[in-house]
Formats: C-alpha cells, sequence, structure tokens
C-alpha cells in the first residue's frame, strides 16, 4: 500500500472513532441529563419539603411558647387566670403576626370560656371543649395540626396548630392554639420548580388541593386530588401515595403534556411535590445532539483537509526524492536531494546531501590515492633491492662485536658475587640500628601521649567539678520558684474556699427563691462541687511541691559530695603527670644514643649498596649489549628477507592500485564542486 493509502486509511480510522465517540457521548449524554434530571427533582422536593418542616417548626415553638404562658399565668392569678389570658392572648398575637400567625386563643376545661387574641367575642353558650381542635390536642397530648381550611370572613387559607395546657400534678387546664394564614405558603408551592421550569402541588390530610399550578386554580380547597375525576389518572395514583406519606417519583401526563412528578411528605402532615416537564429533557437532548454534529463536522472537514495537504505535499517530496535515487543508483554522485520545508523528509534529504557529499569527496580521494600508490609501489621496489645488498655487510660486523661482549661479561658476573656479599654484612648491622632507635622513638611517642591523656583528663575533671557547681546553683533556684508557686497554689486554695461559700449562699438564697430559683440552685451547686475539686487539686500540688523540695535538697547535698570527690581525682592525676614527664626526659636520652649508632650503620649500608648497584649495572648493560647485538644480527637477517617480501608487495600493490583506479572511474563525479562540498562537510558532522 502507497503512504497515500495508508494516510487516507488513518483519516477514515479517525472519521469511524470520532464518530463512535460522539454517537456514545449522546448516549451517554441523554442518560445523564436524565438521571440528574430525576436527582434534582428528588432534591428539590425534599429541600421543599424540610424549608416547609422547618417554618412549622417555628411555629410549634410559637404555640408552645403561649402555652407556657398560659401554664405561667395561671399557676401566678390562679382563679383569675381566665381574666387575665385575654390581654396575654392579644399581646402574643400582634408580637407573632410577622410568622403567618393571625390569632393565638386558648379554651378552658373548667368552663369552657374562649379567649381570642383578636378581640373576637364567641356567641353565649360558645363550649369550646366540644370543638374537634380541642378534643384532638387533649387525645394526642401533644401539638397537633388541622387540616387547612377556608376561613369564612377572610377568605384566606388558615391551619391551626393546638396542644393542651397544664398545671400542678398534671392537671388539664386547657387547650392553646394558634391560626396561620397559609399565603407563605402557597406562594412558596407556587414558585417551586427544576431547572427553572415547571410548578409546585400542594395537598391536605385528605387529598384536598390546597395549592398547585394555574390550570388547577379554580379547585383550591375544593377539589379532592385523590377522588375527583376531574384530575388525571397517574396524578390521583400519585395522590394517594403522597397522603399516605410515601416519597418518590412518577410520570405522568397531565394537560396534554408529559410529566415527571415528584413528591415528598412533610411533618406537618401537607404532602408536597413538583411537576417537571419532559420536553425541557427533550430541548437539551436536542441541544446537545447539534452541538456534537456540529463538533463532528468540523473534525471531520480539518481532518480531511490536513490529510489532503500532507498527501499533496508527501507525494511531490517523495517523487522528487525517488529522481535523484534513481540517478544515485546509476552511479551518478554529481546530483543532489532538493531540501525544501522543516519536516522529516526535509531533514533526511539534507543528511542524504551530506552522505553525497562525503561520497563524493571519498571517491575523487580514492582516485588520487590510487594514483599516487602506484608510482610509489616502483619506487619502493627498486629501495628494497638496495636495502638487500646493505644488510649482508652489515651482519658481517655485527658477528664480531657479539664475540667480545660476551668475554667481557663473564668477568663482570665474578667480581659483582664479591661486592654483594660486603653489602649484605652492612645493611644488616644497619637494620638492627634502626630497629632499635625505632623502639626507642615509639616508646618516647608513647610516654608523651600519657602525659597529654593525663592533662585531658584533669582538664575534664575540673569540667565537671565547675559544672556540679553551677547544678546546685541551678537547684537551689529551683527550689525558689518552688516556693513561688506554693504561694499561688495557697492563693488558689483561699479562691476555692472563698468560691464554695459563696455557692452555698448562693444555693440557700435559690432554696429561699422556691420554684424561680431551682435553676440558680443547680448553677450554685456545680460551682461548689467545682470550688471543692479546685482546693483538692490545690491539696494534691502542695502534697508535689514537698516532694520536689525534698529531692531538690538531696540533689544539691549528692552534687557537693561529687565535687569533693572530682578535687581529689585532681590531685592524684597531677601527681601521675610529674612521674610521667621524668619518663619521658630518660627515654629521650636513650632515643638519641640509638639514633646515632642507626646513622653511623646506615652510611656503612649504603657505601656497601652503592657499589654493589654501580657493579651490577655495568654487568647487566654487558649482558644486555651481548642481547643486544645477538637481536639486531637476527633483526638484520630478517630485514634482508623483508626487504625482499617487500620489493614483490610493491609489484602487487601496483596492480591494485590500477584495479581500484579502474573501479572508482565507474563513477560520475563533478570535480569542479568538490571543495565547496568537503569544505561543509565537518561541520554537518559536529
Amino acid at each position: 500500500m502507497s503512504i497515500k493509502g495508508k494516510l487516507w486509511g488513518i483519516a477514515i480510522c479517525m472519521f469511524l472513532v470520532i464518530g463512535g465517540m460522539m454517537g456514545v457521548t449522546f448516549v451517554r449524554t441523554t442518560s445523564v441529563v436524565l438521571g440528574q434530571m430525576q436527582s434534582t427533582g428528588a432534591e428539590s422536593v425534599r429541600r421543599a419539603a424540610d424549608n416547609i418542616n422547618i417554618q412549622f417548626m417555628s411555629l410549634e415553638a410559637v404555640l408552645r411558647n403561649a402555652a407556657a404562658a398560659v401554664e405561667y399565668n395561671w399557676k401566678t392569678h390562679g382563679s383569675d387566670a381566665p381574666e387575665k389570658v385575654i390581654p396575654l392572648m392579644t399581646s402574643l398575637t400582634q408580637k407573632n403576626k410577622a410568622y403567618g400567625v393571625t390569632d393565638i386563643y386558648t379554651g378552658f376545661e373548667a368552663d369552657g370560656w374562649f379567649a381570642d387574641g383578636t378581640g373576637w367575642v364567641p356567641d353565649k353558650g360558645y363550649d369550646a371543649r366540644t370543638r374537634s381542635w380541642y378534643k384532638e390536642a387533649v387525645a394526642a397530648k401533644g401539638p397537633i395540626v388541622t387540616s387547612p381550611y377556608l376561613d369564612g370572613i377572610t377568605k384566606q387559607i388558615i391551619i391551626s396548630m393546638t396542644m393542651p395546657a397544664y398545671g400542678d400534678g398534671g392537671k388539664l387546664l386547657g387547650v392553646v392554639g394558634i391560626d396561620i394564614d397559609l399565603g407563605w405558603l402557597s406562594d412558596f408551592v407556587g414558585g417551586l420548580n427544576i431547572l427553572g421550569a415547571g410548578s409546585g402541588l400542594l395537598l391536605t390530610k385528605e387529598g384536598v388541593l390546597a395549592a398547585g399550578p394555574a390550570a388547577f386554580k379554580e379547585q383550591v380547597m375544593k377539589g379532592n386530588v385523590v377522588s375527583d375525576e376531574f384530575f388525571p389518572e397517574g396524578l390521583r395514583a400519585a395522590a394517594s401515595l403522597m397522603i399516605a406519606g410515601r416519597e418518590g417519583q412518577a410520570p405522568l401526563t397531565m394537560l396534554g403534556e408529559e410529566q415527571e412528578f415528584f413528591y415528598a411528605p412533610t411533618k406537618a402532615g401537607l404532602p408536597i411535590a413538583v411537576f417537571f416537564p419532559r420536553s425541557v429533557i427533550t430541548d437539551i437532548r436536542r441541544s446537545i445532539t447539534m452541538t456534537l454534529l456540529f463538533i463532528a463536522v468540523s473534525a471531520f472537514v480539518v481532518v480531511g483537509a490536513v490529510i489532503f495537504f500532507i498527501t499533496r505535499n508527501l507525494n511531490r517530496s517523495v517523487a522528487a526524492m525517488g529522481v535523484v535515487t534513481d540517478r544515485l543508483a546509476r552511479g551518478d554522485f554529481s546530483v543532489s536531494y532538493r531540501v525544501q520545508g522543516k519536516d522529516e523528509l526535509a531533514t533526511i534529504s539534507a543528511h542524504l546531501n551530506s552522505m553525497i557529499d562525503a561520497l563524493r569527496g571519498v571517491l575523487l580521494s580514492v582516485r588520487g590515492e590510487a594514483q599516487e600508490t602506484a608510482q610509489r609501489a616502483e619506487t619502493l621496489a627498486s629501495l628494497s633491492e638496495e636495502t638487500v645488498a646493505s644488510m649482508e655487510e652489515v651482519s658481517a660486523s655485527i658477528s664480531r662485536v657479539m664475540e667480545l661482549a660476551e668475554s667481557g661479561a663473564a668477568a663482570l658476573e665474578e667480581t659483582n658475587a664479591s661486592v654483594e656479599e660486603i653489602a649484605s654484612s652492612a645493611s644488616s648491622a644497619a637494620n638492627s640500628a634502626t630497629e632499635g632507635a625505632e623502639s626507642a622513638a615509639f616508646a618516647s611517642s608513647t610516654t608523651d601521649a600519657s602525659v597529654e591523656d593525663v592533662e585531658g583528663f584533669i582538664t575534664s575533671v575540673k569540667g565537671a567539678a565547675a559544672e556540679s557547681d553551677r547544678s546546685v546553683e541551678r537547684i537551689r533556684e529551683l527550689g525558689k520558684s518552688v516556693e513561688a508557686i506554693s504561694g499561688f497554689v495557697a492563693t488558689i486554695t483561699s479562691i476555692a474556699d472563698q468560691t464554695n461559700l459563696l455557692a452555698l449562699n448562693a444555693a440557700i438564697e435559690a432554696a429561699r427563691a422556691g420554684e424561680a430559683g431551682r435553676g440558680f440552685a443547680v448553677v450554685a451547686e456545680e460551682v461548689r462541687k467545682l470550688a471543692e475539686d479546685s482546693a483538692r487539686a490545690a491539696s494534691n500540688v502542695n502534697k508535689l511541691i514537698a516532694d520536689l523540695q525534698r529531692h531538690s535538697s538531696e540533689s544539691i547535698d549528692a552534687t557537693r559530695a561529687t565535687g569533693d570527690i572530682l578535687d581529689e581525682a585532681v590531685k592524684r592525676a597531677a601527681q601521675t603527670q610529674k612521674k610521667l614527664e621524668e619518663t619521658v626526659g630518660a627515654i629521650a636520652k636513650v632515643a638519641e644514643a640509638v639514633q646515632n649508632i642507626a646513622a653511623v650503620s646506615e652510611e656503612q649500608a649504603a657505601s656497601s649498596q652503592e657499589m654493589t648497584t654501580a657493579i651490577r649495572s655495568v654487568t647487566d648493560t654487558t649482558n644486555s649489549m651481548v642481547g643486544a647485538v645477538g637481536a639486531i644480527k637476527t633483526s638484520s637477517g630478517e630485514t634482508t628477507r623483508a626487504a625482499e617480501h617487500i620489493a614483490l608487495e610493491a609489484q602487487s600493490m601496483s596492480q591494485a592500485a590500477e584495479t581500484l583506479l579502474g573501479l572508482v572511474n565507474r563513477f560520475s563525479v563533478d570535480e569542479r564542486a568538490l571543495p565547496a562540498k568537503t569544505e561543509r562537510l565537518p561541520a554537518k558532522r559536529g
């Protein structure tokens, strides 16, 4: 396959890979978008439910505060409590309007009397104990939330929260309730959406529509989403799950459009849901598809254009290189490759041109050398014949010189043996004297080292004694610090005692205050316990300080005893140092005498050795001369034979040079370009 075909094959593979990647990306992106939408929807409705729970928890706190106020009012005023409750309810209602509270009221267990925070006065014979909100709260023994209802006067959607209030001994005083305007909740549900699309839905415990899309506006607080056929079947099925307290999602068709329906319960018993149109997902998928198609088409166009231009330029370069290569194959070294551009082919062409230049220079050099070699071979043949005649005369003279040298070498061998015996005796004496001098020097150096060691020991002991004195001072300073800490601990103990006394007084005052001071009594008891703990801790610290002072005193005594021992060691070391110095003087005198003997022995040994060396040198020189003369004789014979062989080889070399010249002449070389080419070749190699 041609290079062009291979490049187009690569392009086709790239197109297939890009197309496959786009397809996989499209499928995967669609799946991811759908999954993300589902997780986002579930999370959105869950957060909406959490927000509603938080709001109702705040309202429950308002209710509990109102109930606590009623209980306190009853305990404070007794039988006059009902008359005092109306101003209290009015005040609480005004303060909590910002939380959506429209009314705070109380119904009393004793006679069914009703106190309202808005100033409303019930008809004669009104008994709060017969109302459902009263009965349900008493039965639940805690806070309850009623279903939303439409207020007959204000036409607002209201929800009530009620809880019982108890007196001493768990006696039921009545039921406290608050009415809440759900306008804020309707606005909150109306603003729910997912990714900027969709709408919210809110149901009562029974499934009645409390808030929803604009299409269901007429059904608010009228239609039951669970049972009314006005609502789509899929929505009715999902609403059944909602009022059962379930959380989840379901696909459904509403108003002719496919929707994703996400729902979750709330602690107030008002399930909430969010609609999300699937057309949004279709739009996102369409946008992603168009983007991927644009990217794929752009990639195909760019890759195709790049492959086209690369193939065209590559074909041109390869064709030009083929023409030059064909001429080189026929032996024409006068051509060169065209270097164009900065790609790999241009680099290869430049390197091939350098190789052609080098071969051209080599061929011209070989041609010149072949011509010169032929001429030198003829000259060498004539010189070889003259050398053979001269070497025969030299061989005869060398034989006579060799005989005289052998006689002189024998006489020198005998003289050398006698002188070596004398040198051996002198050398033994010198060695013995030298060993004695070395032993004396070693003893002297060892004694000097001992003196230095004793001096170092004395210095170290003196340093240890000084450090012992400093340790005593540090321990004394530590004792002073410990005494200061004892003062601090005494202060802490005094503060703890005073705190304990204050805590006892506070507990007595709290007991006098009765129920109102119960919390303060608990705090006073905790303060008293902390004061006792502080006193115990201070006592433990005092014990530790006493132990530390005792140990410090013992450390001072031990350190002083150590200082006395070190002083005695210094005195004994000084006496030892003095004796060693006397020994050093005696050893020095012995060493000096031994060194004098060694010097004389060494001079005698040196003289004998020089004589032995001189005679041995003369003997070796004579023997070497005999060997050299023999070698010269042998070499002269070999030289004669070599000269004869050279003459024969010179004739063969002349014939080889003529053959080489014929081979080189087969190549066509431009000699005019040789100087410039050969000058730039070294730069290429560097």
